[in-house]
């Protein structure tokens, strides 16, 4: 920055999204007898979020969100990039709450802008968790 030149911004941080399960760290006892009926689901994040991203993705809103499409026991956490998707299973995500959460995920993106005026249906067809 040169003298008499206002500071430049910061530039906006990516889009907070969900990247991947963490196959290893899943409950050993997946795919036995002993399998838990739910447990913990640790996903990777494109990047850490910030506090007021985190208290979105944990608050009650979200909460709001998963129980209204049928996820009622479902919470989510996020340590550092990790977002733990608690009282869940591997075939949920497959069914659906893997999309759910994208969208609560991605909303934190959209909170506050122009694009929170796009109708949900256009929103959620933008979204995708890989």
């Amino acid at each position: 920055m040169t003298e008499g030149q206002p500071p430049r911004p910061d530039p906006a941080p990516p889009p907070l999204r969900v990247t991947t399960v963490l196959a290893s760290e899943l409950p050993q006892s997946l795919g036995t007898a002993d399998s838990p009926a739910s447990y913990t689901i640790p996903t990777l994040l494109s990047r850490a979020p910030t506090p007021a991203e985190q208290e979105l993705v944990e608050g009650p809103a979200s909460h709001a969100h998963l129980a209204a499409r049928g996820y009622p026991e479902v919470r989510l956490t996020v340590r550092g990039r990790r977002l733990l998707v608690d009282g869940s299973t591997l075939t949920a995500l497959e069914d659906g709450l893997a999309h759910e959460i994208a969208f609560v995920v991605h909303r934190l993106a959209n909170e506050g802008s122009e694009a929170a005026d796009v109708p949900v249906a256009d929103r959620v067809a933008r979204i995708r968790f890989e």
